[in-house]
């Protein structure tokens, strides 16, 4: 199961076509920046508490963000260097009142385009722009399964029309993914939110995992005032993989992970280990570019931007591949029985200790939960069946 096994290998990129998996394994080697994301803006208007983009001094259309221009040109330069996929984001990218000309514009260009949203606006101009042009795929975030639940999280009551608006699209024939943070807002709701997903029958990917807002400015290293602690983080994990799965499957899944555990037991034992270099893909075939226009390797890790339109996209990324290429994991990381479920990458030790030198706690103490729940909810299922 994907949510209980993070492995950076092929067979756990879900659902991603053979061609795309190719050309980033290739542009990895090149030195190619094959798909990118564009943040088109940090507004939104949703107030989650645990997001690291958004906050309220960050306006649509205020001050520092790109023109439509400006951004086609990055497009171009983009293309010219090698990108093939897209991805427009925010805050909330269809809150700009030019988002059409953005992504017609980005379109014409023969990028394969897909677009996180909120779904708060897939309706009137929007929805007729999508159904005569439409997107590789749609990126709904869902973070609940009612008005009182999004009330929580989101500080707005709108479930009813993000219902409808996801709805829609796939009466339009969109390609449409859910994304599910679960948070102490709404963990609670994991069953009802589970049952939802199935009746809209669209793959969902849910993760309980949130990123401390570096971002923002209330940003501190390791802290995430709206997140669950790893221990509920990890039983969350397992209890949305067992509602994802069928009872077999989900055993199937459990006796992979441990038996990967063993297994990393055995091989590791007397062998000596290097710090291993970024696992992702990001700064080494992707990379991301903020609503000011600066790229960096990833959205969350910004500790290192550079300016596109002051140096050019080309410059931009050969800044970033060269600083990402040179990052290495904390030594314990490559040692970790955990490693090949755990969450642990470069963002994720930046934003929890400040650093690439120390695994993040957190993170250690999440990985060490799962495989204990997984034990355990294993040994129970299989004493219900005897």
């Amino acid at each position: 199961m994907q949510e209980l096994n993070e492995t950076k290998k092929r067979d756990c990129v879900t659902s991603e076509p053979d061609i795309s998996w190719l050309l980033h394994e290739k542009g990895g080697r090149m030195k190619l920046p094959v798909s990118g994301t564009f943040e088109l803006t940090a507004g939104c208007n949703f107030h989650c508490r645990m997001c690291y983009i958004h906050t309220d001094g960050d306006r649509v259309g205020g001050s520092g963000e790109l023109t439509v221009k400006q951004w086609l040109e990055i497009g171009r330069q983009a293309r010219a260097a090698g990108m093939v996929f897209l991805l427009l984001t925010g805050g909330e990218p269809l809150l700009r009142k030019d988002f059409a000309e953005i992504y017609e514009g980005l379109k014409s260009l023969g990028l394969v385009i897909s677009v996180n949203t909120n779904g708060y606006f897939l309706d009137g101009e929007i929805a007729e722009l999508f159904r005569r042009n439409p997107p590789s795929r749609l990126n709904i975030s869902l973070y609940g399964a009612d008005n009182e639940t999004y009330e929580r999280v989101c500080g707005v009551p709108v479930f009813t029309r993000v219902e409808e608006n996801i709805r829609k699209m796939k009466e339009l024939g969109i390609s449409v993914r859910l994304n599910c943070s679960i948070t102490p807002d709404n963990c609670r709701e994991l069953e009802k939110i589970q049952t939802l997903i199935s009746s809209l029958d669209l793959h969902a990917k849910a993760t309980t995992y949130m990123y401390p807002p570096m971002r923002t400015e209330k940003g501190v290293f390791g802290e995430n005032a709206c997140r669950l602690n790893a221990g509920q983080a990890a039983y969350y994990r397992v209890k949305r993989s067992e509602l994802h799965y069928s009872r077999e499957e989900f055993l199937k899944r459990c006796d992979g992970l441990l038996k990967g555990i063993e297994l990393n037991n055995e091989a590791m034992a007397g062998q000596r280990f290097d710090r291993e270099p970024m696992r992702c893909r990001a700064g080494k075939s992707s990379f991301w570019i903020n609503w000011r226009g600066e790229m960096s390797a990833c959205g969350v890790m910004c500790r290192e931007q550079i300016s596109v339109p002051e140096k050019g996209f080309s410059k931009a990324w050969e800044q970033v591949y060269r600083e990402a290429e040179a990052i290495r994991l904390p030594l314990k990381c490559s040692m970790c029985q955990y490693r090949h479920f755990c969450n642990v990458c470069a963002a994720v030790c930046y934003c929890e200790t400040g650093g690439f030198d120390e695994a993040p706690a957190y993170i250690c103490e999440l990985s060490e939960n799962t495989a204990t729940f997984v034990r355990e909810r294993a040994e129970e299922l299989r004493i219900e069946q005897s």
